[in-house]
This record gives C-alpha cells, structure tokens and sequence, in this order.
C-alpha cells in the first residue's frame, strides 16, 4: 500500500500540487492538511494565494478515490483524505486533540483534529 501525507498550504502552490497530484494518483491513500473546501474567504489575514476550492480540484484530478474532507474551521477549511476506491473503508472517526474556545475563525490557533479511516 502507498500512502502520501503532505500539508498542501491551502493550495498556495496550485498548478505544482496538481501536477504532483496528477503524478503519484497511483497511490492508494492521501492524508492532506490546510485544505480549503468551497470556501468564500480565507481563515488567515496574511497576504498569499490560497485555493478555495482545492479539495474540490484535487478531487477532479483522482476520479478513482474517494474524497473524505473533515470540516475544521468554519466548515471550509480542514483537512482530507483520498482513498483509492479499490481499499474498503470500514468506517472514519475523528479525534479533536486540542481545543482553543478563545479562537475567532482567523489565524493558525484553531482546533485540531485527526481523522481515521
């Protein structure tokens, strides 16, 4: 089994993640973090290119894997997972591992989680 597990930046670098995307679909699983989904606005005030829609494109770019995208920050930003749709997936959870109920929706101190499938 092959597995990629990258934190994507929120699509900062699109066309060269797509293209790596494209190149390594063979693989079975990807674990990705900061990744936007259908997003109208960015969680971060800092001044770079980020793809609001990137689950979405790299989606498009694996027809052969499931997408599985875990909500975050204000239901558009979070983290996901592409399984081949050759691997069964018996079910998914996931686990908060830091909670921070002082965050405002902007900025990096937001809650975490970790998905399993």
């Amino acid at each position: 089994m092959k597995i990629i597990s990258l934190n994507i930046w929120g699509g900062h670098l699109e066309s060269a993640l797509l293209a790596f995307i494209s190149h390594y679909k063979y693989v079975d699983i990807f674990c990705l973090q900061e990744v936007y989904s259908n997003a109208n606005k960015m969680i971060t005030n800092e001044e770079r290119y980020v793809c609001l829609s990137i689950f979405e494109k790299i989606q498009a770019q694996l027809p052969e894997h499931t997408g599985l995208f875990l909500p975050i920050v204000n239901e558009v930003y979070g983290i996901a997972m592409f399984v081949k749709k050759s691997v069964e997936i018996i079910a998914t959870e996931s686990l908060q591992i830091y909670h921070n109920p002082d965050y405002t929706s902007i900025g990096p101190n937001h809650d975490r989680y970790s998905n399993h499938t």
